[in-house]
């Protein structure tokens, strides 16, 4: 989906028929999108007051967050669509020199709960630019390759110690999840992409030629790893769109 700057009229594309739709939406002015998942965008409306929602493309239905200020994270993430009880939303609200504060918000029960952990990245990383949520943890990604994993269950946030190999630090990386591995690939061009799994159990990141038959859809704002019994591509391959 593309959000355009000056119209109402948005852009879908769909990569099984290569095709382009066009769709427009009278009620979103002027937006902001932050998140995406199971088909919901997670959105602000930067004309006015800043009120944050979830919106379903597809139905139009719109869904309230009652969590004032959001829109002012470093990152929001959410872990699955807002209609189910489950539901969690994520914000790293704020990062200092010494402190990370994480928030979350229930919307079913509408709980929302703060904490605050050391902050033990290194100077200079402020910020995160990717955040994918699998098996119950959030994983944020610094643009050094800073790896950062809020565990729901437990309320805890732990850093990965060991950060990417450094010939990778200034290629377009994108993080994303399939079948509860976590995934960073990183698209160098016209060249083949780069391609590296999460070992979770050795705490570090494994690097792989290539992953067959899989596709994937990257963002910044979101990304998606499907099966390529979804997309027409050779047996043996795999596909990128960015």
């Amino acid at each position: 989906m593309f959000l355009p700057l000056d119209k109402e009229e948005y852009e879908f594309y769909d990569p099984s028929l290569g095709k382009t739709h066009f769709c427009k939406f009278p009620e979103l002015r002027s937006p902001h999108m932050r998140y995406s998942r199971d088909g919901w965008l997670l959105m602000h409306d930067s004309f006015g007051n800043n009120n944050t929602f979830f919106f379903n493309p597809f139905t139009h239905e719109r869904i309230q967050v009652a969590w004032p200020h959001l829109y002012l994270s470093d990152a929001v993430a959410f872990s699955c669509a807002p209609t189910s009880s489950s539901c969690v939303i994520f914000s790293v609200w704020d990062i200092t020199n010494t402190l990370i504060t994480i928030g979350t918000y229930r919307p079913a029960i509408r709980e929302r709960t703060t904490s605050f952990f050391p902050n033990k990245l290194p100077l200079g990383q402020r910020g995160f630019e990717h955040v994918v949520f699998s098996n119950g943890v959030f994983y944020c990604l610094t643009k050094s390759g800073c790896l950062g994993m809020f565990d729901l269950s437990k309320s805890s946030w732990n850093l990965l110690p060991r950060r990417l190999p450094k010939r990778l630090e200034a290629s377009l990386c994108f993080m994303t999840e399939y079948e509860g591995d976590i995934y960073l690939v990183y698209s160098h061009g016209h060249q083949k992409p780069t391609y590296l799994r999460l070992d979770l159990k050795n705490r570090k990141w494994t690097e792989k030629i290539r992953f067959p038959g899989l596709t994937f859809y990257l963002g910044f704002q979101s990304a998606v790893t499907t099966n390529r019994d979804l997309v027409d591509i050779p047996k043996g391959e795999s596909k990128l769109f960015v």
